[in-house]
């Protein structure tokens, strides 16, 4: 996909003009966005009955590996005070109070993955 190899440059390169109401340029611009093109290219790919191969949500996919590696953080602490003596150590209000971080972790990487959906 891309643009046509072609010697002369894009401004001497003929253009289509397309009449679109804001609502189809919104959505045109959303779908090359996530096909990670930009609106020229998906037009003429579009139009050449070319398909576009899904791309994730690369934001997504970041909020996913923050949350990982926390979740990650937040086990390994909880794993260390149940491996230990749990009566000594870390307060239990701390632990309840980590066991509240995981579980909004849980929720923010539930966020994460429905947005990728």
């Amino acid at each position: 996909m891309g643009r046509p190899k072609t010697s002369a440059p894009k401004r001497e390169l003929p253009y289509l003009k397309v009449y679109v109401s804001r609502e189809e340029r919104h959505a045109i611009k959303k779908n090359a966005a996530q096909a990670n093109v930009s609106v020229s290219a998906f037009l003429r790919e579009a139009a050449l009955g070319h398909t576009f191969r899904s791309t994730f949500d690369h934001d997504a996919v970041l909020a996913l590996s923050k949350i990982n590696g926390d979740m990650g953080r937040l086990g390994g602490l909880l794993k260390m005070w149940l491996a230990g003596t749990p009566d000594k150590g870390m307060p239990v209000t701390d632990i309840r109070r980590l066991v509240a971080d995981i579980n909004e972790l849980r929720h923010k990487m539930l966020d994460a993955v429905q947005r990728l959906g």
